[in-house]
């Protein structure tokens, strides 16, 4: 007979989707609040750099995607990060905040 008050040691493989979205679109400019490090990675679409947010000292990731003209992956991206912001779960890269200016799309993650 199952235990109906036993704690599961292992999760399921569900994503959990949070009620509410705290991430934003932060609206000011992107060096305004961190300082860009070192690259760690890049691909077809952009470049992840290292960086540091200015008040709090904590070092995140920036991913630092070029718009292109030409390129129609502009809805691609932004549907990624509307899918991004309602994520909670520990196997997935949690998303702090994202910027965008003429040139860029900022993505901040852990």
């Amino acid at each position: 007979m199952k235990n109906r008050n036993r704690i599961e040691k292992y999760p399921t493989d569900e994503i959990k989707i949070s009620k509410s979205t705290f991430v934003k679109q932060n609206y000011e400019q992107f060096t305004t609040n961190y300082k860009i490090g070192a690259e760690i990675g890049s691909g077809s679409f952009g470049v992840v750099r290292k960086c540091t947010h200015i008040k709090t000292g904590q070092i995140r990731a920036v991913k630092l995607i070029n718009k292109d003209p030409i390129n129609s992956e502009s809805e691609s991206i932004k549907k990624e990060l509307e899918i991004l912001r309602t994520l909670d779960h520990p196997n997935i890269v949690k998303l702090y905040e994202y910027y965008e200016d003429a040139r860029r799309y900022y993505i901040v993650t852990e």
